[in-house]
């Protein structure tokens, strides 16, 4: 439809891993300072901007964030883990107990899609590793000594704290089998907070950290506002007063109140009535403080692909951590040196 160049849709509801692609390809109306100024961009959350921001221009507005949380047993665990060792540990220990235990440990999405990046980049941010250098994004770091820890504690789940058929295992199966007190813990979105199945039961907590590191990170999702680049000024001036309506605190509340929504202005985390309301909400603000954006780049759809091949491969045993590490690294230059659009 874009490249047909399709006025059709006046605004888009744009991934977050996306923006850079639609910008490359000039589908989205750059936001001027003029139309949001630099002091009114101060009022919300700064690595959603990031994200959202190609070429030095911002081409689109980030409306919510999406960030991975732990889910943990509360009626097994008192204490929720705060590192990856500590949740192996904990989920070997109580898998060995003669009493009516879950029968998993951890469950996580480790199917042949996206989830599976945003499952690895957790645990490789966690581990202090990363896929590129944050100075100089087109630098490959994913060969490093965090990543092997990181991608060998992954491997080391599968078919002892984790279900053998783990990378079969996506954002629902994951929560159908969480839903029905098959797990000890879980990776998912805060999507599934609000199923009850096992309401008084479970508890949330910040993405976790391993090996020397001690700061978890989750990896940053979200839906961004974005203005169609081929519909005629009149509307996208229109266009521009919706999404403004919609970065204000009447709108952005609603999305917290009523969705339990990670929202994108910082004000609404202090509110009472959403902290009252909304128990998430309690725990967001730091969270989305440490979150990492996936790299921000037109390419990203290969680098992603590379990553969910590699991994699996290790995942599956079929190649060692290293062998995976050096392959993915290789491909990963090779996207980043590409200039070219998906």
């Amino acid at each position: 439809m874009l490249k047909a160049r399709s006025t059709a849709v006046d605004i888009f509801s744009v991934d977050i891993i996306y923006v850079a692609e639609f910008a490359h390809q000039r589908w989205l109306q750059p936001l001027s300072e003029s139309r949001w100024p630099r002091q009114e961009r101060a009022k919300y959350w700064q690595i959603p901007l990031q994200a959202c921001t190609f070429e030095g221009q911002l081409w689109a507005v980030p409306l919510r964030s999406d960030v991975g949380l732990i889910y943990y047993r509360t009626d097994f665990i008192s204490t929720p883990p705060t590192t990856w060792e500590e949740l192996t540990s904990t989920a070997l220990t109580i898998g060995t107990q003669k009493n009516s235990h879950p029968r998993y440990g951890y469950v996580w999405q480790g199917a042949q899609y996206e989830g599976l990046v945003c499952n690895f980049d957790e645990v490789l941010h966690g581990y202090g590793g990363s896929l590129f250098d944050p100075l100089h994004p087109t630098v490959v770091t994913i060969d490093s000594p965090e990543a092997k820890q990181a991608l060998t504690t992954m491997v080391n789940w599968i078919g002892t704290i984790s279900p053998p058929d783990t990378d079969t295992y996506t954002e629902e199966v994951t929560r159908t089998t969480w839903s029905s007190g098959n797990a000890l813990f879980m990776r998912n979105w805060p999507y599934a907070y609000p199923d009850r199945a096992l309401a008084h039961k479970f508890d949330v907590h910040p993405m976790l950290s391993g090996g020397n590191n001690h700061t978890g990170h989750s990896s940053l999702g979200g839906w961004q506002l974005a203005i169609n680049a081929f519909i005629d000024p009149h509307k996208q001036d229109a266009a521009w007063e919706f999404i403004q309506y919609m970065l204000q605190p009447e709108a952005q509340k609603i999305g917290a109140l009523t969705a339990s929504w990670a929202m994108s202005l910082q004000s609404i985390y202090e509110d009472q009535d959403v902290l009252s309301n909304v128990p998430l909400y309690k725990k967001f603000k730091s969270i989305l403080q440490t979150a990492v954006t996936r790299p921000v780049t037109p390419n990203y759809t290969d680098i992603s692909t590379a990553i969910v091949f590699h991994v699996r491969q290790a995942l599956a045993r079929k190649i060692s951590v290293p062998e995976a590490l050096k392959a993915l690294a290789s491909n990963l230059k090779y996207a980043a040196s590409s200039n070219q659009a998906i």
